[in-house]
């Protein structure tokens, strides 16, 4: 299920709120794992504070177990892990803001997911290789989430 982003609309929170939780409330088998997503570079106040909002308003902390952050516009990090895991701690250790999301997903770096969201009509390279990378990267969290932490 897509809702709308928590900073991409002019509604308050509220109202937010109530639209992710309706999107949320006709999924047949409930939610099984929330993905925050953010640009890679640009993370603001507002954002955190409506990620702590909807999160702990609509599920609670122990909905924790179920999140991860999906990092766009990341190529580099979709491709070397290794970096991307000095990457996430470097913020970490850096950017409060980070942090705080990094200590919801329990500090834990496979949470994060890098993906490459290039501009169809940009005639940039690689195109449909670079999306179908990020597809698969999204689809290999999905698959290893563990089931057990999905509340009933």
């Amino acid at each position: 299920l897509d809702t709308i982003g928590l900073g991409d609309t002019e509604l308050d929170q509220s109202k937010v709120a109530a639209s992710i939780r309706d999107t949320a409330l006709s999924a047949p088998g409930g939610v099984d794992v929330l993905l925050f997503v953010m640009r890679h570079g640009r993370i603001t106040d507002d954002a955190i504070a409506r990620l702590i909002f909807i999160t702990e308003y609509l599920w609670g902390k122990e909905c924790f177990a179920n999140l991860y952050c999906v990092i766009t516009g990341a190529s580099r990090y979709l491709v070397r892990q290794d970096e991307a895991v000095q990457w996430i701690e470097k913020q970490a250790k850096a950017n409060w803001r980070f942090k705080h999301i990094y200590d919801m997903v329990g500090s834990d770096a496979k949470r994060f997911i890098f993906v490459d969201n290039p501009d169809p009509s940009s005639l940039e390279p690689n195109i449909e290789q670079r999306k179908a990378a990020s597809f698969a990267a999204i689809m290999k969290t999905l698959v290893l989430h563990p089931r057990d932490s999905v509340a009933p």
